[in-house]
């Protein structure tokens, strides 16, 4: 899939859905908690409002990154990528919250 294709609107029905996040350390699996929008981010030319993916992972589940490239597939939406993917603050240890930003 290309990536200058994708939109919030795209993700907006799938909150809730699972993920899987495919690099170079090994495979995450994930679950789609929010499609953030950032219209005051977005640059004035662009085709389409910045957005982001907010994602959440079991923090056992998820390789000790600080960022890297992942491949994300989704049943539905197909494979896209590769995308640059930071780990995020989360409130619980035991979770691990994951952000793919589109700009």
């Amino acid at each position: 899939m290309n990536l200058s294709a994708l939109s919030a609107e795209m993700f907006a029905s799938h909150l809730g859905s699972d993920f899987v996040l495919e690099g170079p350390d090994g495979v995450i699996d994930a679950t789609l908690v929010r499609c953030p929008v950032n219209p005051k981010g977005t640059h004035p030319d662009a085709a389409r409002t910045a957005f982001s993916l907010i994602l959440s992972a079991t923090a056992d589940g998820v390789p000790n990154i600080n960022g890297g490239h992942f491949l994300v597939h989704h049943a539905e939406l197909g494979a896209f990528g590769p995308v640059y993917v930071e780990r995020i603050l989360s409130a619980r240890p035991s979770e691990a919250m994951l952000q793919i930003i589109f700009n």
